[in-house]
């Protein structure tokens, strides 16, 4: 039987709620709100206390992280990018999306962000509003 989650002082002498991998699992979704609202949540692993806590990201940082790019590098390639993308559109090799509406694409992301569904995938979201419309 496991210990229900704990309480254990840490360095500045605060109280962390540390609980199991197991029993973080069984309600994830709780603690990971708890953690968003303040509260220092911390997990157990190997005798050492992971903290849970909420971070900022800024897409200049994801940028350099995940591509190497400095934010001057960054705004060059999206120049680059942007003029491509337009040079591609007046040649007529893209394609305008014209499957889902806007305001189709914007319901489902508040549905998403309240929680209302699931993820699925774009081919997926397609297929059900071209069913929705009885196409």
């Amino acid at each position: 039987m496991t210990a229900l989650a704990t309480l254990t002082p840490c360095a500045n002498n605060e109280r962390v709620k540390t609980l199991t991998i197991t029993e973080g699992r069984a309600r994830l979704g709780y603690w990971l709100r708890k953690a968003t609202q303040g509260h220092d949540i911390g997990f157990v692993i190997e005798g050492k206390i992971v903290a849970l806590r909420p971070v900022e990201v800024a897409s200049t940082d994801y940028s350099l992280r995940e591509y190497g790019l400095t934010p001057k590098e960054m705004a060059a390639a999206e120049k680059r990018i942007h003029k491509e993308i337009m040079s591609a559109r007046a040649r007529g090799e893209l394609t305008p999306f014209t499957d889902v509406s806007d305001e189709e694409v914007e319901q489902r992301e508040r549905e998403m962000d309240s929680g209302q569904v699931i993820a699925i995938s774009h081919q997926e979201f397609v297929r059900r509003v071209k069913e929705q419309r009885g196409r």
